[in-house]
Order: structure tokens, then sequence, then C-alpha cells
């Protein structure tokens, strides 16, 4: 079920939490396709890495989850995406991560 803002923030916030309070080593981005961007272009083990995707209702809301997280200090870049990017991603950087 797609989520506001607000929602997605909370709950990829919670879940990085859980792991790590040090959000610098955590990546975040916005994407219309996880998958790909998480397992092949990011290098991300589905099965052992830690990482969290939400969907969001649109874009705008993506890029807001998106640039909140950014400001608590989380690696990645505002730049990405496109009109069609509703997921919001994050994963715990590893040494076989990419970045």
């Amino acid at each position: 079920m797609a989520k506001t803002a607000k929602q997605a923030y909370n709950e990829i916030k919670t879940y990085m939490y859980s792991y790590s309070r040090l959000y610098a080593f955590w990546y975040v981005g916005i994407t219309a396709t996880p998958e790909t961007r998480l397992f092949n272009d990011h290098r991300i083990s589905k099965r052992f890495d830690k990482w969290v995707c939400v969907e969001c209702t649109n874009s705008e809301s993506a890029r807001n989850t998106e640039e909140a997280l950014l400001r608590l200090g989380c690696d990645g870049g505002s730049s990405g995406g496109n009109k069609t990017s509703n997921y919001v991603y994050a994963y715990f950087k590893t040494p076989s991560s990419k970045p």
C-alpha cells in the first residue's frame, strides 16, 4: 500500500534505527524500479544486507521523504529519479555495495 511522505519517513527511519543509529552509514534514494536499483545498480544482497523500500503515493512524496532522510545525515543525493520515481529505498552501506 502506498504511503504518504510522513508514513514512509517514519517507517524507513524506524528500520534504520533498529540496526544503526549512525545515519551516515545508510544510503537513501528514490526510483521507479526498486529491485533493479537495489540489487543490480547498488549490488545489495536481498538476503544478507540490511535494506528497506517503501512505495509512496507519488514521486513528490518520495522526493520529500528522501530529502528528510538526507537531512538526518544519510548518504545519497537529492537530484536522482524522475516523475515516475515513487519508491524510497535505504540500505546499510557495505564494502560490496555501490556506492
